[in-house]
């Protein structure tokens, strides 16, 4: 398969993959309330297993929307892995990057006084793996339904402000 192929495949898939977490967060999200001590949630095994799933196991880089990404769709530099990976290093790799990504997502629960169900978490840690932490900028529309809480928010606000983020690579007015 052609890189360009494999690229706009994999753009594809990820598209896909956001719009399973909308509606899997559709699914378990309750009310998000206040929270009086935020405490710092780690993805579970069943989180981490998703990912693998939703990602799929490439042992060769491929490009993205500009980016270069290997194994279970870790972010690496161009050139990084000119060998390859096996599937053992690269869960290595998407651990430590998922440190990062839980980290950025434990910051904005606790900046944002948000508690979340395990399943809520591991759901916004699948979807800022994917796409990215931007989606955190209390301006954009996902936040602020997080930040005002869910139940102040119709689905199809929800909904609507998760699919904004799953347009991997085209340029669309989120406010």
């Amino acid at each position: 398969m052609r890189t360009m192929e494999r690229s706009f495949i994999l753009t594809i898939r990820k598209r896909i993959i956001s719009a399973m977490l909308a509606v899997c967060m559709l699914l378990t999200l309750g009310s998000a309330a206040a929270a009086t001590e935020a405490q710092a949630l780690q993805t579970s095994e069943r989180g981490i297993a998703f990912i693998q799933n939703y990602e799929s196991f490439s042992p060769t880089m491929y490009s993205s929307g500009g980016k270069w990404y290997i194994g279970y769709g870790t972010a690496c530099d161009a050139g990084a892995y000119p060998d390859g990976i096996t599937e053992e290093a690269a869960e290595a790799l998407m651990l430590e990057a998922l440190q990062t990504t839980e980290q950025q997502v434990n910051d904005f629960l606790q900046q944002q006084n948000i508690t979340c169900s395990q399943t809520q978490f591991d759901a916004l840690v699948s979807f800022t793996y994917t796409l990215g932490a931007e989606w955190m900028d209390p301006d954009y529309r996902f936040a602020s339904c997080l930040i005002r809480g869910l139940s102040n928010c119709t689905d199809l606000e929800v909904v609507d402000a998760m699919v904004i983020w799953s347009h991997v690579g085209t340029a669309v007015d989120e406010h």
